[in-house]
């Protein structure tokens, strides 16, 4: 009886030994961050991929030309849609490219005001379930060393666009939506986009 107990008392020491040694090693897990990501819009025009923080991401791709300062620039714009309706979810912006020598690489600017030479301004912005309210708006990340937009490819005889980018951005508070997060990366990125007509 004597040899039972001790039997029974050294598996139950062993047992609580094990389970407060597997609670010791193993570190808490943080859960994932919440990544809002949509379906892309009309990819007709263009696609782009990258990773939004810890997800995969696509995008539909459209340029158009833009007018300021008595010059002409162009716009890079890559947009996400509800899959439901097809209304306007996010949108990634990259104004200010020239139209005298785009193909090349672009730090990204902070502000709008006099952007400088080799620099192309970027923001991104959030939109309500119907697409057509402001939800959260996003301005480049001013921390953040590796922002960059590459337009490697400036075809306008096949009228195509093609590049890379790296763009982080941190939100205007106070935010009207509580589950965006405070800052979004687009790491890895690739377009290629239609040049109009």
């Amino acid at each position: 009886m004597n040899k039972l107990l001790a039997i029974n008392t050294f598996l139950v020491c062993c047992i609580l030994f094990f389970c407060c040694k597997k609670e010791d090693v193993s570190p808490s897990v943080p859960l994932p961050e919440y990544v809002p990501v949509h379906s892309p819009c009309d990819t007709s025009m263009g696609i782009a991929t990258a990773n939004k923080l810890t997800a995969a991401w696509k995008a539909g791709v459209v340029c158009r030309r833009t007018s300021a300062s008595g010059g002409n620039f162009w716009a890079i714009e890559l947009t996400t849609c509800s899959s439901n309706d097809g209304s306007t979810r996010e949108k990634v912006y990259f104004g200010g490219i020239p139209d005298a020598n785009p193909a090349q690489l672009y730090q990204i600017h902070k502000t709008q005001n006099s952007i400088p030479t080799g620099s192309v301004i970027s923001g991104y912005s959030t939109f309500a379930s119907d697409g057509d309210v402001l939800e959260d708006f996003y301005y480049s990340d001013t921390l953040s060393t590796n922002n960059y937009l590459k337009i490697e490819e400036w075809d306008v005889l096949n009228k195509r666009v093609s590049g890379s980018f790296h763009v982080s951005f941190g939100i205007k508070e106070p935010r009207r939506n509580i589950q965006n997060p405070k800052k979004v990366t687009f790491s890895s990125g690739k377009f290629w986009v239609k040049l109009p007509e």
